[in-house]
């Protein structure tokens, strides 16, 4: 099979693996669960039911469908290991603390615990911006993003069982409690000074040429004209 996509290497040395996870729940979560997205996404490139050169424009006109599924959930949790840490991000000289963004989110952290604590069923909580700048906490089922939206996520959270259940059982909001004190607001500054860094998530999983020079960010659903 022709893989264009590869399982992203992660820091398993960063402080956000020993503190949230056992090693049990994390190797079955990255491993298992994040490695069959990637199989199965390579598996729709191979035969033709992923031709789009850009994930980001994929998922950013995309909501549905058993190809979608894959291709979100292998961009998504990849996504979710840089929101922790765990994976590493293109740094300029220009880079400014990662306080404004945190201070600013401050005063939604007990919305993140509690969208998490009361998502019903499996999806994502995000911590998102718009084009005036404006942050907000916003839950999608299953594999779906805010990208259709046009909102710009900053972190994410992986609020399926597979991502907690092992260690935190029943006990989600602990879970979203933990995450909250390990989220990476370096990438998040970083994002929103940068949007085009969201095209990094991509290329940390590229095996070929394709995906690593396709565009860097994802146009919205009304200029695409297409969903």
């Amino acid at each position: 099979m022709n893989e264009r996509y590869r399982l992203p290497p992660i820091d398993r040395k960063a402080a956000a693996v020993p503190s949230l996870f056992s090693e049990e729940q994390f190797d079955a979560h990255y491993s298992k669960h994040h490695r069959t997205y990637i199989d199965k996404t390579n598996k729709s490139v191979e035969e033709g039911e992923f031709s789009h050169s850009s994930m980001l424009e994929y998922l950013a006109s995309t909501t549905s469908g058993a190809t979608f599924n894959q291709v979100a959930q292998a961009w998504n949790h990849t996504f979710f290991w840089f929101s922790l840490g765990l994976m590493r991000f293109p740094k300029t000289a220009s880079d400014a603390p990662p306080a404004p963004i945190k201070a600013k989110a401050a005063e939604l952290r007990e919305e993140w615990i509690e969208a998490a604590a009361s998502h019903f069923g499996s999806g994502w909580v995000w911590l998102v911006t718009n084009d005036e700048g404006k942050l907000r906490v916003v839950t999608t089922p299953n594999g779906e993003t805010p990208l259709p939206s046009g909102e710009r996520p900053l972190l994410v959270m992986d609020v399926w069982e597979h991502a907690y259940y092992l260690d935190y059982q029943s006990e989600k909001k602990a879970y979203a409690e933990k995450c909250w004190e390990h989220l990476n607001w370096e990438w998040a500054e970083a994002l929103n000074r940068d949007p085009q860094l969201l095209a990094h998530v991509e290329t940390t999983m590229c095996q070929d040429a394709a995906c690593r020079t396709s565009p860097s960010q994802p146009r919205r659903e009304h200029e695409q004209g297409n969903r």
